[in-house]
């Protein structure tokens, strides 16, 4: 079901995809945890996955995720946008293994639809924050701040208002209180040739499946790609890519 006013934000939607290139929404996880959202056929809140009890790799930050209220935590959270400055943080196999960590990261990008359903509910900046403001209908959605939302690229090293300010706002969140169906999944995107590889090996080929380095920060350790090569007593070889 939509909101009341859902043509209003399908025609702002529009607006954001010439303005900003805005392709979606994005939920950033970790390839350990493909599996489970395959085999369940959606996505589900922190708070349901430890209620179903399905394992599933944790990338948040513990201080955070401490102070995160509870009805946070039983929302499926979406990004606008890539390569929030958390990801930057997260990604990438990391030598000491410190948390928050996300070693083989993966962006599961989601038709704009979202947005217009019922269920779903608009964060003005990371849901967490307590200087956020939530709404779900069009006119909270238009008055958000969309240029500091899809503002990526380089910050002034020094600490200044806008610098936090901008921080905070790129972190603004779409937030499904319900599962969120599979069927709204436009696209999994792969850091590099090794994780897409691997995902077809798994889970068959599909057009969904896709490798766009450009969307990650690339960060710490990771394969780019492999190559097998087999001998077999006779030495005759055989190479899988």
């Amino acid at each position: 079901m939509y909101k009341d006013d859902y043509k209003k934000l399908k025609a702002f939607i529009n607006q954001l995809k010439v303005k900003y290139n805005f392709k979606g929404l994005y939920h950033f996880t970790d390839f350990k945890n493909l599996n489970s959202i395959i085999e369940t056929g959606c996505l589900k809140s922190r708070a349901e996955c430890q209620n179903s009890e399905i394992d599933f790799l944790d990338a948040a930050n513990e201080d955070v995720i401490e102070h995160t209220k509870r009805d946070i935590k039983k929302c499926v959270r979406f990004y606008y946008k890539e390569k929030t400055p958390t990801l930057y943080k997260n990604e990438g196999i990391k030598v000491d293994n410190v948390k928050p960590h996300i070693p083989l990261p993966v962006y599961l990008l989601f038709d704009y639809e979202l947005i217009l359903l019922e269920n779903t509910v608009f964060a003005s900046c990371n849901a967490a924050s307590a200087y956020v403001n939530f709404g779900k209908n069009f006119e909270f959605f238009k008055t958000m701040d969309w240029d500091k939302i899809f503002h990526r690229g380089s910050l002034h090293i020094e600490d200044t208002p806008l610098k936090r300010e901008i921080i905070s706002k790129r972190h603004a969140e779409l937030l499904g209180l319900q599962d969120i169906s599979l069927n709204y999944l436009n696209k999994i995107f792969f850091r590099s040739k090794a994780d897409y590889k691997r995902a077809i090996n798994l889970f068959g080929e599909n057009d969904k499946l896709e490798v766009d380095a450009s969307l990650f920060n690339c960060n710490n350790n990771y394969i780019e790609d492999y190559k097998l090569e087999i001998y077999n007593r006779l030495r005759k070889q055989l190479i899988l890519t």
